[in-house]
């Protein structure tokens, strides 16, 4: 390549290569003997996405197409990245148009708490050091509705064992001693289906308490 030099004294050439390896993408000429050849001035930044490796391949692995849920529940969501060179800064995930979160450090991972109800689409998206973007593709969950509480009871020396079915954890079991008490009193909450609690006074009544979604 040639480039007419018309004025006469000292002249500086820039050359600039962004790694190794990559391919050459700038070339500078100035007349400034103050010229900093790594600042590249007017020529734009230094760095750009010309020459470099490409972007690594981003996929959810868990939850997987069709998987189901209850309305409330933490959903933990991974990522496969096929490896590459590239600098990643983020991934982002998405349901819907909606972004439910973030991770900057591998493994990247998000843990969703409380999803609600309904047929939800959930994407990855990473980002690289040089705002280069790559999406996953779809995954589609199904979050159940809520259900109603089924509780059953047995009384031995012990105490009462309650058990129930339905709802989300946490879940908190509350007693009255008569029906017309103006509130529940909370006697234990517990992640697990089942408890035993001790019979004290004539009468008692309980409940079980479980999140909204």
């Amino acid at each position: 390549m040639t480039f007419p030099i018309t004025n006469a004294g000292p002249h500086t050439f820039g050359l600039g290569v962004r790694e190794d390896g990559a391919f050459f993408d700038k070339f500078a000429i100035a007349t400034d003997t103050n010229f900093n050849p790594t600042a590249y001035g007017p020529f734009g930044p230094p760095e750009t996405s010309a020459g470099v490796p490409p972007l690594p391949a981003l996929a959810i692995t868990s939850p997987t197409t069709n998987d189901q849920f209850n309305a409330g529940a933490t959903i933990p969501i991974t990522v496969q990245i096929s490896q590459s060179t590239r600098l990643i800064v983020k991934v982002e995930f998405f349901s819907g148009v909606n972004k439910i979160g973030e991770a900057t450090n591998s493994p990247y991972y998000l843990t969703w708490p409380g999803a609600p109800a309904g047929t939800k689409i959930l994407t990855a998206s990473l980002t690289d050091d040089l705002n280069d973007m790559v999406s996953s593709l779809p995954v589609t969950v199904i979050v159940n509705p809520a259900q109603g509480v089924s509780l059953t009871a047995g009384a031995d020396a012990a105490g009462l064992t309650l058990t129930w079915t339905g709802g989300t954890a946490p879940y908190t079991v509350q007693r009255k001693a008569s029906l017309s008490d103006p509130a529940w009193v909370d006697v234990v909450t517990t992640d697990l289906t089942t408890t035993m609690v001790p019979i004290s006074g004539p009468s008692g009544f309980f409940r079980i308490s479980t999140p909204l979604p």
